[in-house]
């Protein structure tokens, strides 16, 4: 394999790790981290569930702006990388539409906070009931992998 080929593999490797992945279990994380300080620490608390649903919009910015400071041939190579790592089961278009659902998702937690018709408990709870269900739902290749089951 070509050392530019491996570095592609790496690239799509990360980008869809951390959008499948890092995004929902780093705002799981935050949400977790709500409650355990909520009764110790309340500004703490708060902080890490705002950092929870704002997490799937720092996300976007960050590949965002890489592309549009790079050049407009970045989403082309992304796209290669990320088909590239899933064996063209992944698109970069796939991606970025699950990413914007995910925002979509954590705005309308913000909306619903902002209009008072959610509590940050109750936000918090939606973020770790949300994830779960998500995680049973993920379509995360990893490929030639055999599980411990031989499945």
């Amino acid at each position: 394999m070509a050392a530019s080929d491996a570095v592609k593999l790496k690239i799509g490797e990360q980008l869809c790790t951390w959008v499948y992945l890092g995004v929902r279990t780093g705002a799981y994380r935050f949400a977790e981290l709500y409650e355990a300080n909520k009764s110790t620490n309340y500004d703490e608390a708060i902080r890490c569930i705002k950092k929870a649903v704002d997490l799937p919009s720092r996300v976007k910015y960050r590949i965002s702006k890489f592309i549009t400071d790079n050049n407009p041939g970045a989403t082309t190579y992304l796209n290669s990388c990320v088909q590239m790592w899933s064996n063209s089961a992944i698109t970069l278009a796939e991606l970025s539409a699950d990413i914007n659902s995910i925002e979509t998702y954590a705005l309308a937690l913000r909306d619903a906070k902002l209009a008072e018709t959610k509590t940050w408990d109750e936000i918090s709870l939606d973020i770790r009931t949300n994830v779960e269900n998500q995680s049973r739902k993920w379509d995360f290749p990893l490929n030639g992998y055999v599980d411990v089951w031989g499945e």
